[in-house]
């Protein structure tokens, strides 16, 4: 019978052996999912045996958790905070998601930034029609204050791209919303009325369907001129989930006027153009020029921006679209930073910034929500052109506008690869998602697995 001692030396001998003999083992297992092993690597030119171990896997889920937990703790709020983080939910001042989505718009008066905005459009949503309001001194991306629910519209479909400005002249507050929709009042404490829709756009309701618009204030003609953009395509029969019961072809843009009080628009418009796949405007003005700003229609996806310029609001329509320009430069997966034009808009001196929108909640395929809805990037005229730079991370008070300071992207906002297509708002999309890359994939990686070529 073999003694004890003897079993000990032939073990050790067989295990210098093998440490001798076989190659380096390298097995990587799933963040995710622990008990999945995902690849197998030899590495013959190593004498060391690697083994990632089950426990090794559970301390890095363990550090991710930390990391989001200190990420939570690095946003809280600060009313002081200049600071922008991008790829992060924004919560305001009682640790709650900013509703301001569906076209809401940042406004500045009287020296506060203001941001009127509403719930994501889902099913799930039947209060996506109410406004809310928040405040912030300082833009900081954790600064925003939660003012008030300024309106409790029984109509769900209320709320889209709205703004907030003050009419200086009579001293009223303005809220004004795509499809016509206008609300007022003296004081933002106060009550918010609800005023007629214009006539203009009332009349032609039934015939064509009015889409998204914006708003602008033309200080610059010294006569309180108040402006509508928007645009309105005939009614069709929807045959699918992406036809949206408009006839794309005939989308038509429209500037209109607002009388003095802002409250009624003028029947005529300044200007008016076909304008096929377009949405998201903006219109800005700056050194002798205005510009307006567009992102292409590309349902809940991100898309390219455009924009025209011209010296007068009239002449828009007699101009050539130009892309705007991103850095990093637009590619087939990320667009407009990952997002859709939602507004440009000026915080002082030389300072503007591009909002983008991406939409987690109606869309899950496109856009994963610990990546907030809201991108708020730099944006610089050079040489008369508009430039936008992606930004992680940084000080609006520090950022420097002279320069192309800007990050390079690890994604843009897409959404998962592998979803469930029952839970999906819009099944259309699951194909499309499939072949996805993941998160943080590197560009050659993504190249390869890249089977459906987005335009």
């Amino acid at each position: 019978m073999m003694s004890s001692s003897n079993i000990s030396r032939i073990y050790l001998l067989i295990v210098v052996i093998a440490s001798i003999s076989l190659p380096s083992v390298s097995i990587l297992f799933d963040e995710e999912k622990t008990s999945n092993v995902v690849g197998i690597g030899y590495e013959s030119n190593q004498e060391q045996y690697e083994i990632i171990s089950i426990n090794e896997t559970s301390s890095r889920k363990e550090e991710r958790v930390q990391t989001e937990v200190r990420e939570k703790k690095d946003r809280s709020f600060n009313p002081n905070s200049t600071s922008i983080r991008n790829d992060v939910k924004w919560l305001d001042d009682r640790g709650m998601q900013l509703d301001t989505t569906r076209g809401g718009e940042i406004s500045k008066i009287d020296g506060v930034f203001y941001w009127v905005g509403t719930r994501p459009y889902t099913r799930k949503n039947d209060d996506h029609g109410d406004l809310y309001l928040y405040k912030s001194n300082t833009l900081g991306s954790n600064s925003w204050t939660f003012v008030r629910k300024l309106y409790d519209n029984p109509n769900s479909m209320g709320g889209a791209s709205c703004q907030l400005n003050k009419n200086t002249k009579y001293q009223t507050f303005m809220i004004h919303c795509k499809g016509g929709q206008i609300y007022t009042s003296d004081s933002l404490d106060g009550d918010i009325q609800r005023l007629p829709s214009p006539k203009v756009i009332e009349e032609q309701k039934k015939l064509y369907k009015w889409g998204d618009a914006t708003f602008f204030e033309d200080k610059k003609s010294g006569d309180n001129a108040f402006y509508m953009v928007t645009t309105r395509a005939e009614r069709a029969e929807k045959t699918d989930e992406n036809t949206f019961g408009i006839d794309g072809e005939s989308r038509t843009l429209f500037i209109y006027r607002f009388n003095d009080k802002w409250t009624t628009l003028w029947r005529n418009p300044v200007a008016s153009w076909k304008w096929k796949n377009r949405e998201g405007f903006s219109l800005v003005y700056s050194n002798g020029f205005y510009y307006l700003s567009a992102s292409m229609t590309a349902g809940w996806r991100d898309s390219r921006t455009y924009y025209r310029k011209s010296s007068t609001i009239k002449g828009l329509s007699a101009v050539e679209d130009k892309e705007m320009k991103f850095f990093p430069e637009n590619n087939y997966m990320i667009k407009s930073g990952g997002s859709q034009q939602r507004q440009i808009f000026k915080a002082g001196k030389g300072k503007w910034f591009f909002l983008g929108s991406r939409h987690p909640s109606e869309d899950p395929s496109e856009y994963h929500k610990k990546y907030g809805r809201t991108i708020i990037l730099p944006l610089k005229f050079k040489n008369g052109e508009p430039e936008v730079y992606w930004k992680y991370d940084y000080d609006t008070d520090l950022y420097n506008f002279n320069i192309r300071d800007y990050d390079e992207h690890f994604h843009g906002g897409l959404g998962h690869t592998n979803l469930n297509c029952s839970k999906l708002p819009n099944k259309s999309h699951c194909k499309r998602a499939k072949y996805f890359c993941k998160w943080n994939t590197e560009k050659s990686e993504c190249k390869k697995k890249q089977k459906y070529q987005r335009q």
